[in-house]
């Protein structure tokens, strides 16, 4: 819900916004299309445990119970690391550009973004696509330039999700 919520304020800006895409035996979370480019964003719920919260970072802020960040292809939570998430991500993105390019009949390359709401995001080294905080949405993703669309790309992306969308969401086919 955060994250649909602050993509709000990407349609205020002209990005079309659909919510819980189904693909192939999964979902997309969040589908974003733009004049620069189609993103397929993975939001990950993180529970913050009771016991990091309340360590510190060495600088005696406290802010380490609730930081992740990326280094090196692994996500470092406070008392853990993954990976997985940014596989999810990279395979959903791949799957929606190999989708659509075969639905709109013109190459369409989709870019991951992986969202973890409510924690301090920062990368200590360069990640494949953006890893975010919810609220980094709205000036992240107009700010990316993966793929220019034209209009009619546009419309014809569009097009193709909706008939996804609808199609997966009408009464008797969930």
């Amino acid at each position: 819900m955060a994250t649909a919520n602050e993509l709000i304020g990407l349609q205020a800006l002209g990005y079309q916004v659909f919510h819980d895409v189904q693909a192939d035996g999964f979902n997309i979370d969040h589908l974003v299309i733009g004049k620069n480019g189609v993103f397929a964003i993975e939001t990950k719920g993180r529970h913050k445990r009771n016991k990091d919260l309340l360590q510190t970072n060495g600088n005696g802020n406290g802010s380490k119970g609730y930081q992740v960040f990326y280094k090196d292809g692994r996500l470092n939570f406070p008392s853990w690391t993954e990976t997985k998430p940014i596989e999810q991500a990279e395979r959903q993105a791949k799957w929606v550009s190999q989708w659509l390019t075969k639905a709109t009949g013109t190459p369409v390359t989709s870019t991951p973004v992986l969202v973890f709401p409510g924690w301090y995001v920062t990368c200590q080294t360069k990640p494949p696509f953006p890893i975010v905080n919810h609220k980094q949405l709205v000036c992240t993703i107009p700010t990316l330039r993966t793929q220019a669309i034209s209009q009619q790309q546009a419309e014809q992306i569009i097009y193709q999700v909706a008939q996804r969308y609808l199609g997966k969401n009408e009464v008797g086919n969930n």
